[in-house]
Protein backbone atom coordinates (compact mmCIF):
# COMPACT_ATOMS: atom_id res chain seq x y z
CA UNK A 1 0.00 0.00 0.00
CA UNK A 2 2.32 2.40 0.83
CA UNK A 3 4.64 1.84 -2.56
CA UNK A 4 1.82 1.54 -4.30
CA UNK A 5 -1.22 3.62 -3.16
CA UNK A 6 -4.59 2.26 -3.30
CA UNK A 7 -5.92 0.97 -6.48
CA UNK A 8 -8.76 3.43 -7.50
CA UNK A 9 -10.74 5.74 -10.60
CA UNK A 10 -11.43 9.11 -10.86
CA UNK A 11 -13.80 10.83 -11.91
CA UNK A 12 -12.47 14.46 -11.14
CA UNK A 13 -11.50 14.76 -15.14
CA UNK A 14 -14.99 14.23 -17.03
CA UNK A 15 -17.91 15.70 -14.97
CA UNK A 16 -20.61 17.30 -17.32
CA UNK A 17 -20.76 20.87 -18.74
CA UNK A 18 -16.39 20.82 -18.33
CA UNK A 19 -15.06 23.14 -20.96
CA UNK A 20 -12.27 21.30 -23.21
CA UNK A 21 -9.63 22.25 -21.95
CA UNK A 22 -10.41 21.75 -18.45
CA UNK A 23 -11.43 18.46 -19.28
CA UNK A 24 -7.47 17.93 -20.79
CA UNK A 25 -6.00 19.90 -18.24
CA UNK A 26 -7.82 17.13 -15.47
CA UNK A 27 -7.10 14.31 -17.62
CA UNK A 28 -3.52 15.21 -17.13
CA UNK A 29 -3.23 15.88 -14.00
CA UNK A 30 -4.23 12.82 -12.55
CA UNK A 31 -2.13 10.58 -15.21
CA UNK A 32 0.53 12.72 -13.88
CA UNK A 33 -0.89 11.47 -10.48
CA UNK A 34 -0.37 7.53 -11.79
CA UNK A 35 -4.41 7.32 -11.86
CA UNK A 36 -4.81 4.33 -15.01
CA UNK A 37 -8.63 4.42 -14.80
CA UNK A 38 -11.26 7.14 -15.81
CA UNK A 39 -14.94 7.46 -15.07
CA UNK A 40 -16.69 10.04 -17.27
CA UNK A 41 -20.80 10.79 -16.54
CA UNK A 42 -22.73 10.67 -19.23
CA UNK A 43 -26.36 10.15 -20.34
CA UNK A 44 -27.63 14.25 -21.06
CA UNK A 45 -26.65 14.27 -24.63
CA UNK A 46 -24.98 11.71 -26.97
CA UNK A 47 -23.11 14.06 -29.02
CA UNK A 48 -21.57 15.61 -25.94
CA UNK A 49 -20.91 12.67 -24.89
CA UNK A 50 -18.97 11.17 -27.80
CA UNK A 51 -16.92 14.89 -27.79
CA UNK A 52 -16.47 14.65 -24.24
CA UNK A 53 -15.11 10.52 -24.49
CA UNK A 54 -12.96 11.40 -27.64
CA UNK A 55 -10.97 14.36 -25.87
CA UNK A 56 -10.59 11.71 -22.78
CA UNK A 57 -9.38 8.99 -24.91
CA UNK A 58 -7.32 11.53 -27.11
CA UNK A 59 -5.47 12.53 -23.57
CA UNK A 60 -5.41 8.72 -21.72
CA UNK A 61 -5.13 7.17 -24.69
CA UNK A 62 -6.38 2.95 -25.44
CA UNK A 63 -3.84 1.64 -22.88
CA UNK A 64 -5.80 3.49 -20.14
CA UNK A 65 -9.32 2.07 -18.76
CA UNK A 66 -12.42 4.23 -19.46
CA UNK A 67 -15.71 3.66 -17.31
CA UNK A 68 -18.94 5.73 -17.74
CA UNK A 69 -21.81 6.20 -15.06
CA UNK A 70 -25.21 7.23 -16.49
CA UNK A 71 -26.62 7.63 -12.91
CA UNK A 72 -29.67 6.08 -13.95
CA UNK A 73 -31.17 8.80 -16.39
CA UNK A 74 -32.16 5.64 -19.14
CA UNK A 75 -34.35 3.09 -19.48
CA UNK A 76 -33.18 -0.11 -21.12
CA UNK A 77 -33.48 -0.42 -24.37
CA UNK A 78 -32.35 3.93 -24.22
CA UNK A 79 -29.00 2.39 -22.64
CA UNK A 80 -28.52 -0.22 -24.91
CA UNK A 81 -28.50 1.87 -27.82
CA UNK A 82 -26.51 4.79 -25.85
CA UNK A 83 -24.06 2.63 -25.18
CA UNK A 84 -24.16 0.89 -28.80
CA UNK A 85 -22.47 4.35 -29.74
CA UNK A 86 -20.06 4.93 -27.12
CA UNK A 87 -18.81 1.36 -27.70
CA UNK A 88 -16.16 2.76 -29.70
CA UNK A 89 -14.37 4.52 -26.85
CA UNK A 90 -13.49 0.91 -25.75
CA UNK A 91 -14.95 1.05 -22.12
CA UNK A 92 -14.61 -1.49 -19.79
CA UNK A 93 -18.23 -0.81 -17.74
CA UNK A 94 -21.09 1.25 -17.62
CA UNK A 95 -22.20 1.97 -14.50
CA UNK A 96 -26.01 2.57 -13.03
CA UNK A 97 -27.20 2.71 -16.92
CA UNK A 98 -31.05 2.42 -15.62
CA UNK A 99 -33.10 2.52 -12.12
CA UNK A 100 -31.31 -0.36 -9.73
CA UNK A 101 -34.63 -2.10 -9.22
CA UNK A 102 -34.94 -3.21 -12.66
CA UNK A 103 -33.20 -6.56 -12.31
CA UNK A 104 -34.46 -8.08 -15.75
CA UNK A 105 -33.67 -4.93 -17.55
CA UNK A 106 -30.02 -4.70 -16.12
CA UNK A 107 -30.12 -8.71 -17.43
CA UNK A 108 -30.91 -7.19 -20.88
CA UNK A 109 -28.56 -4.75 -20.68
CA UNK A 110 -25.93 -6.93 -19.74
CA UNK A 111 -26.37 -9.58 -22.66
CA UNK A 112 -25.30 -6.77 -24.91
CA UNK A 113 -21.22 -6.29 -25.64
CA UNK A 114 -20.35 -2.77 -25.07
CA UNK A 115 -17.64 -2.78 -23.04
CA UNK A 116 -13.72 -2.96 -23.66
CA UNK A 117 -11.89 -6.17 -24.77
CA UNK A 118 -8.76 -4.51 -22.65
CA UNK A 119 -9.52 -6.94 -19.77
Amino acid sequence: MLNNGFPAYTTSAAWIGYKDDEIRQRCRKALSEGFTHFKAKVGDNLEDDKRRLKLIRDEIGYDKYLMVDANQKWGVNEAIEWMKELSTFKLLWIEEPTSPDDVLGHLKISKVSVTSDLK
